[in-house]
């Protein structure tokens, strides 16, 4: 074995050199090896990494067993299918037990798909990490030169199973008409551009006419590069110039023919899909395929279309489907434009794609990562949408440490073990060598081609073991630095967000990780950092492990309520009722089955009235220390210059150059607000929404027991066999409900969620954001002030605007009463729908138990008899096989394998 592999950065008590004799023993390894090993030792071509051999996480859902459960299941129910669609006898209550079984013929699965978004700044590494993750060298694009690649959206997302090429890609266009307002208003902000060269301008406002021109010629020239008129920039704005405005007939009707032919040549069907698609064979084919839907390039081509173009402006959004282990539980992984772009189209565009995300990893360069202000910033947005545990930090480039310079933080007491651990082995191997080398230039070796041939190899075997000490050397500096980059990271976030939950940091190397897909290299020389030193394994394992969360617990419910539920339904289809109450009974179901919507309406009412008065009273009596505070804020940027001031007004509130420092107005007005609504909806996400759960489970579970009781006063029912199974089955009707409920109150709890983040963030449609657009336009359009400046007009019309009492702040009520009706109204069917379908289940159970009517020909009791028979053998397999299984999948596999 390696001296280098039996050291390690993390040193413990199987690898720790823990004496000086322990280091003796490790050199006469080396020293005195046998001669076989010495010629052939480290000459192995190592072979590709496979991502997919890397191991699971230790969950129950990925526990082998969990396979032979769904197997299991899948033999029952479809012994009892097979029965069913193959008997001869047939009647109402056949066809309605075969439509059971085909329901419940493979084991549900939780079917929410999780969407992640890697977000981070242009050249932090979020394409190699992607390709790390996904498991294939060239698959996502990335830039070498820092500049962004992804102008719109990039999802990837498991191939479905009939997918004839390994890769597709499915490209989402924007409506036609939106097509042609992005030209026009690009069209329109180059011209606002040539009018101000014509007078004088303020320098800020010139500069921001000025990029706004420069956007507009680098997307027409992307769509229409094929056309003489945008082969330069200079050709380009010749062209353009050679018209009176963005309004002259000739240039609109020119522009608007140029866009239809493009998306015609890719939307044939014209508007019904808006969906191309392109399929390949490799990685890098469907990467080279996408890059003009994602971003401007020289030389773009299509297949069977001579067009010219990078219609990426027209673009919404791109999907690769394809083949990855890590997207095979519904994972979908999306690489997003930069949220720090120059272009705010490009922004608006991810912070809206955003919102639809589950997780959030931030990507960000290792160098510098614990004070960089956009890595904090990314996280403690995610950290504000989702709250913990749904945000994950990927610190890239983790090799890149110059190993000769001095380290900045104090060690740890194991590191600094390591470090002289390898340091004397460094010094005893220098020692050996020379003693070596001494002893090939004595006469008598030179002499003796045996001897030295012997000792030449043993100079490269102990050469390349020191060599593995100087990869040891740098992985232990690495692992400190990484250490170290972790702790600053976590204890920022937590001061943020006050927030002390486990934050997730991995700091990973994709240049080595992709050494080892590829492989092929000779095992003396491995790369510098191991597999699981590069920690993309570690990072692929947690992302693995977020959609089984809930799917063991769907199969479990699966397993020990539906399945139990179907065979107490069967047994009594093919039993006789001996009930005397049956009208009583089901009277009873059917008046509470009856009033159903009404009842979860009248609790779902009552909690939402009073949450909301409680609401809309909060916000009305913090209203005027929001404004106070605000008051203050708008005497401060009144302070900033005109020109600066009115840049800000124009991007409505954000707007950031080197003579203006970043403004974020919309946020800063909000800092308050979050002060005083987030205490208010962590309770309402807590106690109360579960609460009211609680109230809908307990008042639906006790109209089951309603029927339970009246069984109970009926001396015949403990005689029949139906009923036996029909009380069975209420047990099990009472657990569907309360798995219902418990979603419900998941559901309602991010509902909750949304309205928070919409009420107290700035992101693009949020009800503060969307209040106070009108109030830059106002302050835009205020007129000059007797003897006093614009300026003046237009800071006393803003500082109006914003302090008016009803005004913005208010506008956060309406906003969340508006989101919550909606939402309320639409979970609450929902939840209507979901439990009419398990009281739909009961009234057959009802109908059952208490029919008159009963088939006694020898056709119907002989298939009663065979159809009972079945069971004894069902639930023997179901309670001894699969429960014993489904025990095993939630035991450590470490125990188990």
């Amino acid at each position: 074995m390696p001296l280098a592999t039996r050291l390690s950065p993390f040193p413990s008590e199987e690898r720790q050199p823990t004496s000086e004799n322990a280091h003796k023993r490790k050199l006469e390894e080396i020293l005195n090896g046998d001669e076989d090993d010495l010629e052939g030792d480290g000459n192995e071509i190592v072979e590709k990494h496979d991502p997919d051999s890397e191991p699971l996480p230790d969950l129950p859902m990925y526990h082998p067993a969990v396979r032979e459960v769904e197997v299991l299941c899948y033999t029952i129910v479809s012994e009892l299918e097979q029965f069913l669609e193959h008997s001869a006898y047939k009647d109402s209550e056949t066809e309605y037990l075969l439509k059971e079984s085909k329901e419940l013929e493979h084991p549900p699965h939780e079917t929410h798909i999780l969407r992640i978004a890697l977000v981070g700044d242009a050249g932090q590494g979020k394409s190699s990490l992607l390709n790390s993750m996904l498991g294939y060298a060239n698959l996502a694009i990335h830039a070498a030169d820092g500049n962004s690649v992804t102008y719109v959206v990039v999802e990837y997302a498991q191939a479905a199973a009939g997918q004839k090429t390994l890769f597709e890609a499915s490209v989402e266009f924007h409506s036609r008409q939106a097509c042609r307002d992005i030209v026009r208003t690009q069209v329109k902000n180059y011209y606002i551009h040539a009018e101000m060269d014509k007078k004088a301008a303020d320098e800020e406002e010139a500069n921001e006419n000025r990029l706004a021109a420069g956007t507009c010629i680098d997307l027409l020239r992307s769509l229409f590069m094929g056309r003489s008129e945008f082969h330069s920039p200079e050709l380009a704005e010749e062209f353009l110039d050679k018209y009176r405005s963005s309004e002259d007939p000739q240039l609109v009707s020119k522009l608007m023919t140029w866009t239809d032919n493009i998306l015609d040549e890719f939307m044939p069907d014209g508007d019904s899909t808006g969906v191309a698609t392109v399929s390949a064979v490799t990685a890098s084919d469907i990467s080279e395929s996408i890059k003009p839907f994602i971003m401007k390039m020289e030389f773009p081509s299509f297949e069977n279309t001579d067009i010219i173009c990078c219609p990426w402006p027209f673009v919404k959004k791109v999907r690769v489907s394809l083949y990855s282990r890590i997207l095979e539980q519904g994972t979908i992984i999306a690489d997003l434009p930069g949220t720090t772009d120059k272009n705010r189209a490009r922004v608006n565009a991810a912070k809206e794609y955003l919102q639809q995300c589950d997780m959030t990893i931030v990507v960000n360069n290792i160098d510098r990562a614990i004070d960089h202000a956009a890595l904090h910033n990314a996280v403690n947005d995610s950290y504000r949408r989702r709250r913990s545990g749904n945000t994950i930090v990927v610190c890239t480039r983790s090799d890149d440490l110059n190993i000769t310079t001095k380290q900045s933080f104090a060690s740890i007491t194991a590191e600094e073990k390591a470090m002289a651990d390898i340091g004397q082995l460094e010094a005893e191997t220098n020692k050996q060598l020379q003693h070596i080398g001494i002893r090939l230039n004595s006469p008598a070796v030179k002499r003796d081609m045996s001897e030295k041939y012997k000792l030449m190899a043993k100079r490269e075997r102990i050469e390349r073991e020191k060599n593995g000490l100087v990869r040891q050397r740098l992985a232990v500096r690495i692992a400190a630095r990484n250490r170290h980059v972790k702790q600053g990271i976590t204890d920022q976030y937590r001061q943020d967000t006050r927030d002390r939950s486990y934050l997730p940091v991995f700091c990973v190397s994709n240049p080595i990780y992709m050494q080892h897909l590829a492989g092929n290299f000779l095992r003396k020389n491995p790369p510098d950092l191991s597999l699981t030193e590069t920690e993309i394994p570690a990072l692929r394992t947690y992302v693995f492990s977020k959609p089984s969360e809930g799917r063991f617990a769907t199969l479990e419910h699966y397993c020990t309520s539906q399945l139990p539920a179907f065979f107490n339904t069967i047994e009594m289809s093919c039993s006789v009722s001996k009930v005397k109450r049956k009208k009583d009974l089901e009277r009873t179901f059917n008046n509470t089955r009856a009033i159903l919507p009404n009842t979860i309406q009248r609790y779902v009412d009552a909690f939402t009235e009073h949450e909301m008065n409680e609401m809309h009273r909060m916000i009305a009596d913090s209203e005027m220390v929001w404004i106070n505070q605000a008051r203050r804020k708008c005497d401060e940027w009144a302070k900033l210059h005109a020109a600066g001031y009115t840049a800000v007004l124009k991007h409505d509130g954000t707007w950031g150059t080197k003579t203006v420092p970043d403004q974020e107005w919309n946020r800063s007005l909000l800092l308050s607000v979050q002060t005083h609504l987030d205490q208010r909806f962590e309770h309402l996400h807590g106690e109360v929404a579960k609460n009211l759960s609680t109230d809908v489970s307990e008042a639906m579970c006790g109209a089951v027991t309603t029927l339970d009781e009246a069984l109970k006063v009926d001396p015949a029912a403990a005689l029949s066999g139906a009923v036996v199974a029909f009380k069975a089955n209420l047990k099990e009707r009472r657990n569907q409900i309360d798995v219902i409920c418990t979603r419900f109150n998941a559901h309602i709890k991010k509902e909750i969620r949304k309205i928070q983040v919409r009420a107290t963030t700035d992101d693009p449609g949020h009800y503060f954001t969307e209040a106070m657009k009108p109030i830059y336009k106002a302050a835009l359009k205020a007129p000059k002030p007797r003897g006093r400046r614009v300026h003046d007009g237009r800071t006393s019309a803003f500082t109006r605007g914003v302090t008016a009492q009803g005004g913005p702040f208010m506008n956060i009520s309406e906003g969340i009463k508006a989101d919550w009706d909606a939402s309320f109204k639409e979970s609450t069917e929902a939840l209507v729908r979901q439990l009419d379908a398990v009281f739909r289940k009961i009234q057959h159970d009802v109908t059952q138990v208490c029919s008159t009517k009963e088939d006694d020909s020898p056709e119907a009791t002989k298939f009663r008899a065979d159809l009972l028979a079945l069971l004894p053998a069902a639930r023997a397999t179901l309670n001894e096989h699969v429960c014993a299984k489904l025990a095993e999948c939630k035991k450590p596999r470490a125990r188990t394998e």
